[in-house]
C-alpha cells in the first residue's frame, strides 16, 4: 500500500528555488542548440530497446539495475510544484524510493543483481545555502541529503550515483561546495568511472558546463552541458574500446551543443564516434519513460522516476565475454508516461 509522507515546513530557511520540474521539456535560449523541440518517436520494433536476448549458458552474464529522479525531500520542503501531479508524487518521493530499494533488494537476493545506478536528482531541494547545515550542522541529520543517504544505505547493494539538476542549487550554492558536499556525505565523486565484469560504467555529471557557469554567457540551468575536461576525459575513456555504458541525468533534447571548437565538440558528437564502444546511454530528468533509439549517435533512453511509482526501474542483463546487454524487463516502462508495471522475473 502508498502511503503518503506527511510534510512539515516549519522553521523553513530561505534558498534559491532549484530549476522547475517544467524545465525538462523547456527549450534554450536562442544562442545554444539544443536540438528538436521535442523527442522523436520512440523506436521499440524488436527486443526491449533493440536489444537482442543474450546467450547465458556459459555462466558468463550478470544483472544491474538503474533507477533516476528520487527527488528525496525533508522537513523544509515547500511546495506546491507546478502541477497537482508532480505536488502529489513529490510527498511521496521518499516512501516509493523506500518501495523501489526493498523490490531490488528483493530480487538481488543470493547475488543475481551486483549493483544500482541512478541517473540523478538524488534530492529535490536545498533548505540552505551554507554547506555546513548538511555536514556539521545542529539540523544536518534531518536535511534531505541525511534522508537520502539513509535510504540508499538501505539498499544490500552497492549504489552509485550520477548527479542531476535539483542535486545544485546555482547559483546560491557553488558547484564546487555542491561537489564536496556529494563527496563529503555519499563518497562520490562529480564524475567518475566503474568497471566491472567486461563493462565500463561512465557516471556523467551534465551540469559542469557553461551552461551551468553563472559567470558565462551561455548560463542557463534549463540546458544540461558537460564541460571541455569532461568531455575530454570522456573520450580518453572511450578510447580504451571497453565497451561502455553512459549515465548522465539530462536527456538529449536538452543537452547543449557545440561545447568545444575542437575535436569533438559535444556528447553527441563523441556518442557518434564510437558506436562500437557506446551500448547504451541513460538519463532521466524527464520523468518520463522514453526510447530515443540511435537518433543522438549512441542507443539512448531516458528513466521514468520512482518519484512517481516505485517500480519505475530498470534490471538489465550484461554478458562479461562480449560487453553486450539485454533489458530483462522491458514491460515495466510506459512510454511517454510518468507511470510503470511492476517487474515480474
Amino acid at each position: 500500500m502508498k502511503h503518503v509522507i506527511l510534510v512539515a515546513a516549519t522553521l523553513a530557511l530561505a534558498c534559491s528555488a532549484p530549476p522547475s520540474d517544467d524545465d525538462a521539456g523547456r527549450d534554450a535560449n536562442a544562442t545554444l542548440d539544443v536540438g528538436a523541440d521535442a523527442p522523436p518517436p520512440a523506436h521499440d520494433a524488436g527486443p526491449p530497446l533493440g536489444l537482442p536476448p543474450l546467450d547465458c549458458t556459459h555462466g558468463t552474464c550478470w544483472q544491474f539495475a538503474v533507477l533516476s529522479d528520487t527527488h528525496v525531500i525533508d522537513e523544509w520542503y515547500m511546495g506546491p510544484e507546478s502541477n497537482d501531479l508532480d505536488t502529489s508524487s513529490i510527498l511521496m518521493a521518499n516512501e516509493r524510493l523506500r518501495l523501489a530499494r526493498d523490490r531490488i533488494n528483493q530480487l538481488s537476493a543470493g547475488g543475481a543483481i551486483d549493483f544500482t545506478l541512478l541517473a540523478g536528482d538524488v534530492i529535490h531541494q536545498y533548505a540552505s545555502d551554507d554547506p555546513t547545515f548538511y555536514t556539521t550542522g545542529p539540523m544536518a541529520g534531518m536535511s534531505s541529503m541525511a534522508l537520502a543517504h539513509d535510504l540508499l544505505a538501505g539498499f544490500t547493494i552497492p549504489v552509485y550515483l550520477a548527479l542531476g539538476n535539483h542535486d545544485y542549487d546555482v547559483p546560491g550554492m557553488t558547484r564546487e561546495d555542491t561537489n564536496q558536499l556529494f563527496r563529503d556525505v555519499f563518497h562520490t565523486e562529480p564524475y567518475y568511472a566503474i568497471e566491472h565484469r567486461g563493462i565500463r560504467f561512465l557516471m556523467l555529471n551534465s551540469q559542469l558546463g557553461d551552461t551551468w557557469d553563472p559567470s558565462s554567457p551561455r548560463y542557463d540551468t534549463s540546458v544540461g552541458s558537460l564541460g571541455a575536461t569532461q568531455l575530454a576525459w570522456i573520450e580518453d575513456q572511450l578510447a580504451d574500446a571497453v565497451p561502455t555504458i553512459m549515465v548522465l541525468h539530462h536527456q538529449p533534447i536538452v543537452l547543449a551543443h557545440d561545447e568545444v571548437t575542437t575535436g569533438h565538440p559535444d556528447l553527441f558528437a563523441i556518442s557518434a564516434a564510437y558506436p562500437d564502444v557506446i551500448r547504451l546511454v541513460i538519463s532521466g530528468h524527464m520523468h518520463r519513460w522514453w526510447n530515443y533509439g540511435t537518433t543522438y549517435g549512441a542507443r539512448q533512453i531516458t528513466m521514468g522516476s520512482t518519484r512517481y511509482d516505485e517500480d519505475a526501474f530498470l534490471v538489465f542483463r550484461a554478458d562479461e565475454t562480449t560487453g553486450d546487454i539485454e533489458l530483462l524487463n522491458g514491460d515495466t516502462p510506459v512510454w511517454h508516461s510518468v507511470e510503470a508495471n511492476p517487474y515480474t522475473p
